[in-house]
């Protein structure tokens, strides 16, 4: 029976034919030997990212329903290109030629940057024989490396840099008739299906994923789920239920972020397209690797203890227009 963190070690040290000194376990003999055997400290190690990386897969990761997730070689800003052809294929004459496809091409800038956090399994940690404490800061960190993504991603989207959702650009609509509705969404939608590409030619981009803030979660689910929605009326005895052509179709996804981090909107929504098909975000991870980088490092001479250090490479950028669309729900100021 595993009783704490000393525990944990005396199993690793029997596994791997490592003999402790005898005598107290709280001795600093004893905790140095224990830290100086690589054996024991590779189970720690183990043990410590297994928790993280559970942690870190566990949390609802919406951006990644919005974004197109891809490679980058480097720490280095990269450009994407986004290659738009130039309608529908010509028919092939009799003669057999087929034209050459002239493609107009549109690049997408990203820029990859290192995040990262040490987390620690100190003298105290082994005097006090705190296994859960040992634990859960591996937790923390992998709960918090996640977030740092979600972060970082919908930050983009509500800081709206380089003015990616706007009348140019023909996905933006304000007003209080966009708030978030059967009416609203219809607009937003035939909004979404009028973009066309470079060359002028209908992109025939849908909508997928419908994004809101979590006072509009409620609505954007009825939208999703029910058939009849309450298009007006104030009580339960004055409601003119209308059908709800949305049904089934926009994937809810509630958003803290879009509420709580700058630039933050009660009332604005979003839809996005299929990443897959027309990406309107884009994350690129250093060499495809999307989860944390975890190095273990004893501390120095004269201290007692471990660190493991965990860090993420990766960028987030917007990249094509046309696969989103955003609704204020509100006046425009």
């Amino acid at each position: 029976e595993i009783g704490g963190l000393q525990d944990v070690i005396v199993m690793a040290a029997n596994a791997a034919g490592v003999d402790l000194p005898r005598g107290s376990r709280k001795s600093d003999e004893w905790i140095a030997a224990a830290l100086a055997s690589h054996d024991v400290t590779h189970v720690l190690g183990v043990a410590a990212n297994k928790v993280m990386l559970n942690a870190y897969r566990n949390i609802e990761q919406t951006w990644r329903r919005i974004a197109h997730i891809e490679s980058v070689p480097n720490l280095k800003k990269s450009t994407a290109i986004d290659l738009s052809g130039d309608g529908a294929w010509p028919q092939v004459p009799d003669s057999g030629e087929i034209k050459q496809a002239e493609l107009s091409d549109e690049g997408y800038e990203l820029q990859p940057y290192t995040f990262g956090r040490v987390f620690n399994l100190t003298y105290q940690m082994m005097q006090d024989d705190d296994v859960g404490a040992f634990l859960r800061i591996p937790q923390i960190i992998g709960r918090t490396g996640a977030q740092t993504i979600l972060h970082l991603v919908w930050k983009l989207v509500m800081d709206n840099t380089g003015d990616f959702f706007s009348d140019a650009n023909g996905n933006l609509d304000e007003g209080v008739a966009t708030a978030l509705g059967v009416d609203s969404l219809s607009a937003g939608r035939a909004k979404f299906l009028q973009q066309v590409g470079p060359d002028g030619a209908p992109m025939n981009v849908y909508p997928k994923v419908l994004a809101v803030p979590p006072a509009l979660g409620g609505t954007a689910r009825t939208l999703y789920n029910r058939e009849y929605v309450v298009q007006s009326g104030g009580s339960t005895k004055n409601t003119r239920p209308a059908n709800n052509e949305h049904k089934g179709l926009y994937e809810p996804r509630e958003v803290p972020e879009l509420s709580l981090s700058a630039n933050a909107s009660a009332t604005a929504w979003h839809l996005f397209a299929n990443p897959l098909d027309v990406a309107a975000v884009r994350v690129g991870f250093l060499q495809g690797r999307q989860e944390p980088r975890v190095r273990s490092e004893s501390f120095p001479v004269g201290r007692l203890g471990m660190g493991w250090e965990a860090v993420l490479h990766f960028g987030a950028a917007f990249g094509n227009h046309r696969g989103a669309y955003k609704a204020t729900g509100v006046a425009e100021a």
